[in-house]
């Protein structure tokens, strides 16, 4: 029978998974915070247009928000957030999704 080894052994960018509690970054109390914010903008956008159209727009942008931050969640789950390459990306999708939750009012004007 041979020993299961841990992948982060052979990746070098992989989380070490050897029991402890990981600890949260900076950067990923931020980008929460970022998400945050866009909810707020997208609860404003919701009560400006509180009809069923503007249920359904927040809906659709309900949605690209939750996967905006759901997918990054995953990445740091699985990846070392500590490494300069996952810092790096970590930190140009904080960028995106600023840019992202600031864009909401004006998403679907027309």
């Amino acid at each position: 029978m041979t020993a299961r080894t841990d992948p982060a052994d052979e990746h070098p960018l992989l989380r070490r998974r050897d029991g402890a509690d990981a600890h949260v970054t900076n950067e990923e109390l931020l980008f929460d915070r970022v998400y945050a914010f866009a909810l707020t903008r997208l609860r404003h956008q919701l009560w400006q247009h509180l009809r069923a159209l503007g249920l359904m727009q927040a809906l659709i942008l309900w949605c690209a928000v939750w996967l905006e931050w759901q997918y990054p969640c995953r990445v740091t789950n699985w990846f070392d957030p500590e490494t300069a390459a996952i810092r790096s990306l970590r930190l140009a999708t904080l960028a995106l999704a600023l840019v992202m939750a600031a864009s909401i009012p004006e998403a679907l004007a027309s």
